[in-house]
Parts: C-alpha cells; sequence; structure tokens
C-alpha cells in the first residue's frame, strides 16, 4: 500500500485528506490498483458520485 495525502482544487472548492493504494501483483507485475480516501462522502461531493 502506498499512502499519500490529496490535494485537489476545483472551481471555488478544495479538498485535502489522507489517501492510500492498494497495488495487487501477479506474476511481478501489477493486476490491480485500489484506492482508499478518508471520507468517502467528503471525495462524492467534491468530484461527483459515480453513476
Amino acid at each position: 500500500m502506498a499512502v499519500h495525502t490529496i490535494y485537489a482544487d476545483r472551481g471555488d472548492r478544495g479538498i485535502e485528506m489522507p489517501g492510500g493504494l492498494w497495488f495487487t501483483i501477479v506474476g511481478g507485475k501489477i493486476s490491480d490498483i485500489d484506492e482508499c480516501v478518508q471520507d468517502i462522502d467528503e471525495t462524492d461531493a467534491f468530484w461527483g458520485a459515480a453513476g
């Protein structure tokens, strides 16, 4: 897992929160990456919910 802080500006809004990327490695190669955020509701409100 790679841990980082997310910083972004969008219009007149900004977001800053801890996050992480979980890598799945198969046969020595990355096969999947899952993003984890501290507050999914805040993230959805900032970026817009999928769907």
